[in-house]
Formats: structure tokens, sequence, C-alpha cells
């Protein structure tokens, strides 16, 4: 089951890296927005360091990756910072 899942993440995934503060991993992922009208999907926030915008996104992983809260993970060169990880039964 492992092997036929990394095998469709590799034809049909998006280019993507895993950053952990370290190093540079490259993966393979699904990423889609979520597509919701909640507060928190659509706030914008300003740092001292930047503006966030508003949004959320699902990332599904292969099953060899390791991926961390807090980890930043860059799709068509856009950067997303992980705030949350669930592990799904393979």
């Amino acid at each position: 089951m492992r092997e036929m899942i990394s095998r469709l993440f590799a034809r049909y995934g998006t280019d993507a890296t895993i950053y952990d503060g370290v190093t540079v991993t490259k993966v393979k992922v699904f990423f889609q927005s979520v597509n919701s009208k909640s507060w928190q999907n659509m706030e914008t926030v300003f740092h001292p360091l930047g503006q966030l915008y508003g949004g959320q996104y699902v990332c599904f992983l292969p099953p060899d990756a390791v991926v961390e809260a807090g980890h930043t993970l860059t799709v068509g060169g856009k950067n997303y910072a992980v705030c949350w990880v669930e592990n799904m039964p393979a």
C-alpha cells in the first residue's frame, strides 16, 4: 500500500520543499486551499515582520516525509507555515 501511495505522489504530486530551520527537503505533495468563509480563513494579520494573508490550506504529504508544526512548506514559490500535522494510517 505504501508503495502505491508513493507512486501516486510521484506521478500526480506538486513539487514542494520542506524547511525545518536547518535542512531543505524536496517532496511531491497534494496541496489545496480550504474554501471557507470563516473568520480565521479570511482575516489578514499584520506582524512586525510583515503581513500575513488570510487563508488555510490542506497539504497531503507522502508517507516518508518528515514535517512538524513550525516548519515552512514552499509550494509554487510561496512559503506556508505548517500549523498542524496529523498522521493518517496508510
